[in-house]
């Protein structure tokens, strides 16, 4: 445990356990500190989490192998507090998980990964753009303490001609006590972070909707632009790491090089730009089988499907499923306990118990708008194996399914980390919240949901006790009158945004007649929401009708006891909850709308860079609209 990364976790607001895990938080974090500052540093020790450089007293011309960096044999440590050293080899800059090696006219910092056994190269970073690549001239150690290290190299371009002088960049490398990541900044020339590694995959996480997924199989072209986000996950090795980004910026696309042929292809290259803020930190997320690929196709919808997989620890996996139109769905796995109830947990890692192993085991049904009664498609059961059933109906799923570690979870160990755990970390308490939107992730809900008050009001009438339990009836019926005024505020503001885009596609086109095939889908999808609307408008009715028709309960049933009562209430309450049941399934086929429209924005930016600044605004927009949802419209599913 590495209390740097865990100070600002909880910072960040995030529930890591009752009060007594954190008083042995507390304790572990003082011990560790003065362990720190009292024990010996020894050189080989790769298991401690302290900060060293080394000098490797020989000039390399190939990349260091892991059993180089494991027996730094002829290495020299650099005593702690001395920057000025002048290097007789190369520098390498280590702290337990990760090591950045500066070789002597080496491409960049070559970035190893300690997985308990030999360190792995997993990447190299250099400044973006660049003719046919870098050449390290010098590194100057710039702090150099156990806590953390820092260094700045001067680069400068390989010649193909005396006709252009070589560009010279100058960028910092900061490695901290026990982080498994590496923080980049410019430092002179340098505008953007390249990270050359093979990936098959290129995912932009989504808190909000749907990841994108991009395969290197898929994709023709030998370079493709992803739209500008804070994040870029590269999944690489044989299951065994991820490579995460993580930038403030997000107002520059993002461009990846491919490479190879067939099952060879893969991602060789991403270009990210530091912009203003002028840092991007690159993590390592690195362990046996970190993230999994299985192929579904059609035929398995309905099956259990056992992927011979076990997650290597307790977290919130994602799991990204590709569907038979090209689009994403992301679903999270459910989590069983030792006990066999199942949880799903939500951002802020609190979890929902929604069935036991019976529950699974006969079916375990749930119910959401749009998808209504379905089979939960993912879950990992208390041995830590994962399982798949692709749902049946609405939806196909067909193509590669992907699994990561999005989150944490109140028993995720505390030496393992997520994707979350290194946006808390490297952005800090208030980017990372403003960039996570925790309050725009929360559900909202008002009154009472109609069927419920069916539930309160028919009993009622059954038992014939309507005069005795006035106050009760008046209180379910301004309830539900306030849950059916949410819902259709929610889907009101959908309209809005979708007539508001329509406006904006229209300017573009006018603007863009090159773009009229994209901008002409993007309006088709965005009138999708309106479409729904006129589906369901006669039954939906209206929130003026409705009150009429609570007033016309109390002022002819509310008092009634005539032997048609009950028969003459579950009237008036199934006409409203059949007002409620498609104003419920209405809003969530308005968010399947907009989430469809964020997420084919940002696919179509990948093979069409010029359409990119509309993409990207397209993303902006959809994201202001899906903050808030009202707990029907299941945007977690």
């Amino acid at each position: 445990m590495y209390p740097v990364m865990r100070s600002k976790y909880a910072d960040c607001g995030v529930i890591l356990g009752d009060r007594m895990i954190r008083s042995i938080w507390v304790l572990a974090v003082v011990l560790l500190g003065w362990a720190t500052f009292s024990a010996p540093v020894y050189a080989q020790d790769w298991e401690a989490p302290f900060v060293r450089i080394f000098d490797t007293k020989s000039h390399q011309d190939e990349p260091l192998k892991g059993a180089d960096i494991q027996k730094c044999a002829g290495w020299e440590l650099v005593p702690e507090d001395e920057t000025n050293r002048v290097f007789q080899g190369g520098t390498v800059l280590a702290n337990g998980r990760l090591a950045v090696a500066f070789r002597e006219q080496g491409p960049g910092g070559e970035v190893y990964a300690f997985n308990g056994g030999m360190p792995i190269k997993r990447a190299v970073l250099s400044p973006s753009g660049g003719r046919i690549g870098w050449l390290i001239e010098s590194v100057q150690v710039t702090e150099n303490t156990t806590a953390l290290g820092s260094v700045e190299v001067t680069l400068v371009e390989k010649q193909t001609t005396s006709q252009h002088a070589p560009m010279e960049c100058v960028m910092s490398f900061t490695l901290q006590m026990g982080q498994v990541f590496v923080q980049t900044k410019p430092v002179r020339n340098t505008v953007g972070l390249g990270i050359a590694a093979e990936a098959e995959y290129a995912v932009i996480p989504d808190f909000f909707a749907d990841d994108i997924v991009l395969g290197a199989g898929d994709l023709a072209s030998q370079k493709v632009e992803l739209p500008g986000d804070n994040f870029l996950l590269q999944m690489a090795g044989q299951g065994d790491s991820i490579l995460l980004s993580v930038s403030k910026n997000r107002e520059s696309d993002i461009s990846m090089n491919l490479r190879g042929e067939g099952k060879r292809r893969h991602f060789e290259h991403a270009s990210i730009y530091y912009g203003e803020d002028g840092a991007i930190w690159f993590a390592v997320l690195e362990g046996k089988s970190i993230w999994n690929e299985y192929m579904v196709r059609g035929s398995d919808a309905g099956k259990t499907i056992d992927l011979q997989w076990k997650a290597p620890f307790a977290a919130q996996w994602r799991v990204d499923w590709r569907q038979d139109n090209g689009l994403t769905d992301s679903w999270e796995m459910l989590l069983q306990r030792k006990d066999g109830a199942y949880e799903k947990h939500g951002w802020l890692g609190t979890p929902e118990a929604v069935g036991t192993d019976d529950w699974l085991k006969s079916g375990g049904k749930r119910w959401t708008t749009v998808l209504g009664w379905f089979h939960y498609p993912c879950w990992i059961d208390n041995r830590m194996n994962g399982y798949l059933q692709p749902l049946k109906k609405v939806v196909t799923f067909e193509g590669p399914v992907l699994i990561y570690p999005i989150n944490r979870v109140q028993n995720t160990p505390l030496d393992r980390y997520t994707v979350v755990d290194i946006v808390r970390a490297t952005l800090g308490v208030g980017p990372c919240e403003y960039v996570l939107d925790l309050e725009g992730q929360q559900m909202q809900f008002k009154g009472m949901a109609t069927c419920a008050a069916r539930e309160v009001i028919n009993p009622i009438f059954k038992e014939g006790r309507q005069k005795e339990c006035r106050e009760e009836i008046e209180k379910a019926l301004a309830n539900a009158l306030a849950f059916v005024k949410h819902i259709r505020g929610r889907i009101e503001e959908y309209r809005a945004f979708g007539r508001e885009m329509t406006v904006y596609l229209d300017k573009e086109r006018a603007k863009h007649p090159e773009l009229a095939e994209f901008l002409d889908e993007m309006k088709s999808l965005t009138a999708d929401i309106e479409g729904y609307v006129e589906k369901r408008n006669e039954k939906i009715k209206s929130p003026a009708y409705v009150e009429e028709l609570m007033q016309e309960f109390r002022e002819n049933l509310l008092d009634y006891e005539g032997p048609d009562a009950l028969e003459r209430c579950k009237q008036f309450t199934h006409e409203l909850t059949t007002i409620g049941g498609h104003q419920d399934e209405l809003v969530g086929e308005c968010r399947v709308a907009v989430r469809r429209l964020r997420q084919r924005a940002g696919l179509t930016s990948a093979d069409m860079p010029e359409a990119a600044d509309i993409a990207n605004e397209i993303r902006e927009k959809t994201q202001a609209i899906l903050r808030n949802p009202a707990s029907y419209e299941a945007p977690r599913h």
